[in-house]
């Protein structure tokens, strides 16, 4: 190519030809050059009437065939626990904007919305159903999919506004939704919407959509969102303003009464009251785990040797954790959780010291946030599921066993100068340190005696294994 700009080629197709007169003059075989076609200049008129449009603009985006199931109910040919607790508090907070049900995978939460939905339907409210799917990612295929949904239970409403978004895509974002909330107020209609599966969404202009229509949502209309996580959501500010209503892993755990219905009058198992209480004790509640143990009780002869080793280790509760959670964790996020499980309770100066995570507090509460089974049991103090820490402890055993005893010492250490004895000998004593469980006591046993703990000294004394 030529030194001096003015005599190169002025374009890239130019180029391309004097290649190919090359080619030809050395015999070579003559290449094919694609020739670039200019991209059409869309432009969306919001001012234009949605029902009108225009042939000279170019379809921006077509969304993929999307299952009927998606804009329906889940239908359950099982006969379900009513929740009729839950169901008088979302009664009782019908009015508030928005609905958030949330908590880790198999707590019922769609079980529990399905449930409200159809007594909505049954008292004349019309609910949109929309299941959400990693495809509404795109804020565009997401308002198509909230528009179906909608249209499926009042097909008079927005019409037109599907036919925007397949001409403009998320050009006409915030037009539809405008337009689609203004045909809501417009119409009278007592809606509920409901956006199941939330956690499937990350982009940021699908959250900030959901956010404009619960800033600007139409009276009449209600948002119902099931998620096993919080982000993306505005609960802070909605809690705020009072238009939030919560229900999260506390209130969805099955008390006893429901329990015994699901396993007992539901489920057919020869179990009495006080076998009920415990495997509720052992379950936290915790639905999915209720059910795993309701199958592997099936047909025992001694269903309560079960229940009293029913522990996270047990293969149907692992399997399940195995393809509900892990699976689903970044690599940062799953050693975090692993690191932190070594410990009854957990803080963030703690999480630290284990994890090696500058930030624990952060992380905390990134995990809370993502219920990721952990609970706060006071301002400071976190504590994850009983049967989601025996799985994690199972977990680190059997894949990395040397960092179990180096985790149980800094553990020990940690307690130790926070003056916290008592678990600070455990985790010596779990690490194999008999040598440092007695030297800890010997340092602390004075202060102990002066401030009139002897219990307290006793109990120490007593976590010691007999001589050999």
């Amino acid at each position: 190519m030529s030194r001096d700009i003015e005599d190169r080629p002025a374009t890239a197709e130019a180029f391309g030809e004097q290649l190919r007169d090359v080619q030809r003059r050395h015999g070579l075989p003559v290449d094919d050059t694609p020739v670039p076609i200019p991209a059409p200049t869309v432009r969306y008129n919001p001012t234009r009437s949605p029902g009108t449009p225009s042939s000279s603009y170019p379809a921006r985006m077509v969304t993929p065939p999307t299952p009927a199931t998606r804009f329906h109910l889940p239908v359950s040919t099982k006969a379900l626990v009513d929740r009729a607790r839950l169901i008088d508090v979302l009664r009782e907070e019908q009015d508030k904007k928005l609905t958030v049900i949330h908590g880790p995978t198999g707590f019922g939460k769609s079980t529990l919305a399905a449930q409200w939905a159809k007594m909505l339907t049954a008292e004349g409210v019309a609910v949109a159903w929309l299941t959400v799917d990693h495809d509404d990612n795109n804020v565009a295929w997401f308002l198509c999919h909230l528009i179906e949904a909608i249209r499926a239970v009042t097909p008079t409403l927005a019409t037109e506004l599907g036919e925007v978004l397949e001409e403009h895509g998320d050009e006409a974002e915030r037009y539809v939704l405008t337009s689609l909330i203004n045909e809501i107020h417009q119409s009278g209609t007592r809606m509920t919407l409901v956006i199941d599966d939330w956690q499937r969404v990350t982009d940021p202009a699908t959250i900030a959509a959901l956010r404009y229509l619960l800033d600007n949502v139409a009276t009449g209309l209600s948002v119902v969102v099931t998620s096993r996580s919080q982000s993306g959501l505005p609960m802070s500010r909605m809690r705020m303003q009072n238009e939030l209503l919560e229900i999260d892993a506390t209130a969805l755990r099955f008390d006893v009464a429901e329990s015994e219905n699901f396993l007992v009058s539901l489920g057919g198992l020869d179990l009495d009251h006080a076998d009920v209480e415990e495997l509720t004790a052992k379950t936290d509640g915790w639905v999915a785990a209720l059910q795993l143990a309701s199958l592997s009780l099936r047909g025992r002869d001694d269903p309560v040797r079960l229940i009293g080793t029913m522990t996270g280790r047990h293969h149907a509760i692992s399997e399940f954790l195995v393809e509900n959670v892990l699976d689903t964790l970044e690599p940062s996020m799953l050693d975090f959780l692993l690191a932190t499980s070594i410990t009854e309770r957990i803080n963030g100066d703690l999480a630290s010291a284990l994890s090696g995570v500058p930030d624990g507090q952060a992380m905390l509460e990134q995990v809370e946030e993502r219920d990721l089974f952990l609970r706060r049991i006071d301002e400071q103090w976190f504590r994850y599921h009983q049967l989601f820490l025996d799985f994690l402890r199972h977990r680190l055993g059997r894949d990395e066993p040397e960092r179990v005893v180096r985790l149980h010492r800094v553990a020990s250490t940690w307690f130790a100068e926070h003056h916290m004895v008592s678990e600070a000998v455990d985790h010596a004593l779990a690490a194999g340190d008999d040598q440092r469980a007695v030297h800890l006591v010997e340092n602390d046993g004075i202060y102990l005696v002066a401030n009139s703990q002897m219990a307290t000294l006793i109990g120490l004394l007593g976590k010691w294994p007999p001589p050999a």
